[in-house]
């Protein structure tokens, strides 16, 4: 089973045609190419990557599927740099940005409006983030009245945070 599965698999079920879309730490197009899809021209997604080998492969990926309703933008998500200085509002967002998750997640359009909903698939990396960033990231959500649960890799989303910790997991969150 593909890791990330389950996070796909809750993507597929809850992105609807004309939502704002953004991917951060798109790789080569998984959930960005799904998105466009489902979009058409109904909707728009947000590509943010920072390898350039990988921002080479999604536009090859976007090109060979005629997709023409996203925006790539090549870029590290690292406060800087954030989601708010190109989205105006977002309405789902994939992150999985290695190591610098409460950072694009405090950047992301909409986080600090709680009458905006706002659905939010993580990738947590606990063996690259100090502990207390990690506590920070759930706080975070917790305060902006985000409803959370967990997947372990290959699990599915009915965890709590302290039960995968420890272990490379997706975070699904929403309100």
């Amino acid at each position: 089973m593909w890791h990330e599965e389950p996070a796909f698999s809750t993507f597929i079920e809850d992105v609807e045609t004309g939502m704002t879309v953004a991917v951060l730490g798109a790789g080569s197009g998984w959930f960005t190419l799904y998105a466009c899809g489902r979009m058409r021209s109904t909707g728009s997604v947000t590509a943010f990557e920072a390898d350039p080998a990988h921002v080479r492969s999604l536009k090859r990926n976007i090109q060979r599927n005629g997709f023409s309703n996203v925006c790539i933008i090549q870029t590290r998500l690292d406060g800087d740099t954030s989601v708010d200085d190109y989205c105006d509002e977002v309405d789902f967002a994939v992150i999985n940005v290695e190591g610098v998750e409460l950072t694009a997640l405090k950047g992301l359009t909409g986080v600090r409006d709680e009458s905006h909903t706002l659905q939010v698939l993580c990738e947590v990396h606990p063996s690259i983030i100090p502990d207390e960033t990690l506590q920070e990231l759930y706080n975070c959500f917790d305060a902006y009245g985000f409803e959370i649960d967990c997947a372990p890799l290959g699990g599915s989303f009915e965890h709590d945070p302290e039960e995968v910790q420890n272990e490379l997991h997706q975070v699904y969150a929403r309100r």
